[in-house]
């Protein structure tokens, strides 16, 4: 099961919370940014907005779903970009 938690009420720092269950009940979560899924001018040009935001984070988990249907691989999904790190969570298959 994956639960994400979007906080309307903070504009794009720490505003993203992503949890994936995984065996035997136990999940891995971590807080993230929206603010670098906003700032993408190749998703729906030069907007800034908060509503661009989430459709880029959404389209990013589709593509996530495609990838991880395909892999035999363990993989690193980043989703908590920043220009001094990112963060992600690590899928073992």
């Amino acid at each position: 099961m994956v639960e994400i938690k979007l906080d309307y009420e903070i504009k794009f720092h720490e505003n993203l919370y992503l949890s994936i269950e995984c065996n035997q009940g136990e999940s891995v979560s971590e807080y993230g940014d929206l603010y670098y899924f906003a700032n993408d001018i190749h998703f729906i040009g030069k907007s800034n907005s908060y509503e661009k935001a989430v459709l880029s984070f959404i389209s990013m988990l589709g593509c996530w779903i495609e990838k991880l249907k395909k892999t035999t691989y363990n993989v690193f999904l980043p989703f908590d970009f920043s220009d001094e790190y990112i963060g992600g969570l690590f899928y073992y298959k």
